[in-house]
């Protein structure tokens, strides 16, 4: 797992070459309603391959959801970790078998 904070930081990992499955990213990026949405359009252009697993604190209306790119969840907050878990593998099992899912060695 990367993580990022920021829609800078967002783009500067998903414009590396590793590996990414699942973006997992809230829809407000400092304070911007709709960054995270922005970040997941680019993101998948440039990575066909990539799910998307959205969350928010805040209202998703009908227009926003029009705007989620495919494959996708969409995880309210507040969320437990089962509910995440869950959700990742789900969007990794709906993936099919792109490649071997490595987890950290404590985690085995």
């Amino acid at each position: 797992m990367i993580s990022a904070t920021g829609t800078d930081g967002a783009q500067a990992l998903l414009d590396t070459g590793q590996s990414i499955d699942v973006l997992f990213i809230d829809l407000t990026l400092g304070g911007d309603l709709e960054a995270g949405l922005r970040v997941a359009q680019e993101a998948r252009a440039a990575r066909p391959e990539l799910s998307v697993l959205y969350t928010t604190g805040a209202g998703v209306n009908a227009g926003m959801k029009a705007l989620f790119s495919e494959p996708y969840l969409f995880l309210p907050k507040p969320y437990t970790f089962e509910q995440l878990t869950k959700s990742v593998g789900f969007l990794l099992a709906k993936a099919g078998p792109r490649r071997k899912l490595e987890f950290p060695p404590n985690l085995n």
